[in-house]
């Protein structure tokens, strides 16, 4: 279902800059998760890397957005394609907090961290935890809708 009310270049350009920028989060995500797999050294300097790119995206989201508000312009997009980049998201998110899991629990081979680790393994499993569920709640709204055609709630149009 897309509606559009207006032609907008600038709209357009906005939505493009959101989309590489949340192309590059989950290329960075996907990356983080190599990196713990493969030379786990090398991820705090890499949470610098995240943190930037966050910055950009959520920059990039807030010009669109407030691009949108103030021009009116705005423009339903394929309800498919919303929910399926919400479950790419959602699966990369998952994909990296497993893996740093793994790593912290592959650090402790004896099974007694170090004073701090069992606090980190702590935070890394709820962190992995939010993100399974996000997964799972993303999986679901994508497979109602391709599935059944039934549309999230929150994408319902208005009742007049």
């Amino acid at each position: 279902m897309e509606v559009l009310f207006v032609n907008c270049a600038d709209r357009d350009n906005l939505t493009e800059i959101l989309r590489i920028a949340l192309r590059e989060m989950t290329w960075i995500y996907e990356e983080e998760a190599r990196i713990a797999t493969h030379r786990p050294s090398d991820l705090e300097r890499f949470e610098e890397v995240v943190a930037h790119a966050k910055l950009r995206q959520q920059e990039a989201a807030s010009n669109y957005h407030h691009h949108i508000a103030a021009h009116r312009c705005g423009r339903d997009r394929d309800l498919g394609n919303l929910l399926k980049e919400q479950l790419d998201k959602a699966r990369t998110s998952h994909l990296a907090a497993s893996a740093r899991f793994d790593l912290l629990v592959k650090e402790s081979p004896s099974g007694l961290p170090h004073p701090d680790g069992s606090l980190r393994i702590q935070q890394a499993g709820k962190q992995l935890k939010i993100a399974l569920q996000g997964y799972m709640w993303a999986l679901n709204r994508f497979s109602q809708l391709t599935t059944s055609g039934i549309v999230p709630e929150d994408r319902l149009p208005p009742e007049v």
